[in-house]
Parts: C-alpha cells; sequence; structure tokens
C-alpha cells in the first residue's frame, strides 16, 4: 500500500484547511508526487475524494490568475477522473467532474483560446440546458471566436483589394487577376457578412 493515499491526503487536508489561497497553493506543493501518482482508485469514496481535492486545486489557481496552471492541472485530472468513473460506475459524480470541466472552459476563455472553450461550453449546455450559466458563457465564447474570425476575414480582404487598386494603377500583372483578386475578396466580405448574420440569429436564438 502506498504511504499517501487520497484518504489520507483528503483526510490531511480536511483537518488542517484554512480559507485562503495560499494554504492551498502550499497544500498541494507538499502532496505533488504523491497527489499526481494516484491514478485509480479502491472505490467511490476515493474517486470522490480525488475530485473535490481538484476542484479546491484548480478553483484557487484559476482565482490567482494562473490559467496555464489551471489547464495544465485539469488536463491531467480530468482523464482521470473520466477513466474512473466509467470503471467504478460513479456516475452519480458526474455533476463534480463537470464543475471542474466547466473551470477548464473558463480557463481557456480567459486565454483567449476561443474555439477550445466553445467546445467545452458546447458540451456543458448539452449536460444541462437549463444551466443559464453556461449558455451565457457559450453565448460570450460565440461571439469572440466569431469577432475574431471576421477581424482576419476582414483584414485579408481589405488587404487584397488595396493590393488590387495599387495593381491597376501600376498596371502590374494582368487584368485577369486582379479581377480574380477582386472577385475573391467580395466572395470574402460576402462570406463573413453571411457568417456573422447566421451566428447572430443563433445568439438570439439563444437568449
Amino acid at each position: 500500500m502506498p504511504k499517501h493515499t487520497i484518504a489520507n491526503i483528503y483526510n490531511d487536508f480536511q483537518s488542517k484547511y484554512e480559507d485562503n489561497p495560499q494554504f492551498v497553493i502550499d497544500f498541494f506543493s507538499k502532496y505533488t508526487i504523491a497527489f499526481n501518482n494516484i491514478k485509480i482508485f479502491d472505490d467511490k469514496d476515493d474517486l470522490q475524494d480525488y475530485i473535490e481535492l481538484s476542484m479546491f486545486l484548480s478553483n484557487v489557481l484559476f482565482q490567482k490568475n494562473r490559467y496555464n496552471d489551471t489547464i495544465d492541472t485539469l488536463n491531467r485530472v480530468l482523464p482521470i477522473i473520466d477513466s474512473e468513473m466509467i470503471r467504478l460506475s460513479a456516475y452519480e459524480l458526474k455533476d463534480k467532474y463537470y464543475t471542474i470541466f466547466f473551470l477548464k472552459g473558463q480557463a481557456s476563455y480567459r486565454l483567449k483560446d476561443y474555439e477550445t472553450a466553445t467546445s467545452i461550453f458546447k458540451e456543458l449546455t448539452i449536460y444541462d440546458p437549463k444551466d443559464e450559466n453556461y449558455k451565457n458563457w457559450l453565448k460570450n465564447s460565440l461571439i469572440r471566436k466569431k469577432d475574431r474570425l471576421l477581424l482576419v476575414i476582414y483584414i485579408v480582404c481589405s488587404s487584397a483589394v488595396l493590393l488590387e487598386i495599387l495593381l491597376r494603377l501600376f498596371d502590374i500583372t494582368t487584368s485577369r487577376f486582379r479581377s480574380v483578386l477582386l472577385i475573391l475578396s467580395i466572395i470574402g466580405f460576402i462570406s463573413a457578412f453571411t457568417y456573422n448574420y447566421f451566428i447572430e440569429k443563433s445568439l438570439r436564438k439563444s437568449k
């Protein structure tokens, strides 16, 4: 039996707990190797203890704006929790699993990784369609993702139009090439407008 089980780590945490972030950081610094080496559990109670400890750690990291550390921690613990819930048939712990999964979405959003954040919030809204918090985060993430994509499209298309004008002024390249460049720019603007329209329509429906 290992020196440190999840049960004795959890009991030590509970017996010494102080309601401040530094306590949590210091505690997990002490148990880093032991906690990171635990990957299977004897029963559902052990798994629940592991989830709760993971929640404390990831919450504190998020509160301290250590978003990369938050995601690194969750990328390590979430697959373990997921596989052990299946092995132990501990599906009643799904709510707690999604609580820290939600935190990964929030941390991804703060790091402007809207692709990952949107994917996470979509999964959460499928899991609990009535949760307004999930829906609001998804809506905001879609807006940010859309704005970034549209900005890139508008910059590229505007640059292409400017290039076409310069090529025409100095009579560089063939008129056919310039026409293709202009047509592609127009298609890009129309595509961006259409995409924006359907996203806005989708967001209005989500309200």
